[in-house]
């Protein structure tokens, strides 16, 4: 099996891009560091990342699964009762 590798690239973001993905502040620099030393973001586990030697990569779909983890809720009295 083949994969094309604009295939990959359109699916994987760097640390900064990663960030501003998922909103850990405006992506211009990398937000998710300090997760990926402790294994947490905002209290749940951290998205997963790729490593090769120093490059760090993060693909758009194990993001939007993070994101997908997060409650949601109707109103902030919901939220405050969880």
């Amino acid at each position: 099996m083949t994969i094309k590798s604009e295939n990959i690239n359109s699916e994987v973001l760097t640390p900064a891009q990663a960030s501003g993905h998922i909103k850990v502040n405006n992506g211009s620099t990398d937000g998710l560091k300090k997760s990926r030393n402790t294994g947490e973001l905002w209290g749940y586990p951290a998205p997963k990342f790729l490593k090769a030697k120093r490059k760090v990569l993060y693909r758009k779909s194990d993001l939007d699964t993070f994101l997908a983890q997060l409650p949601q809720y109707h109103s902030n009295a919901e939220a405050m009762e969880g």
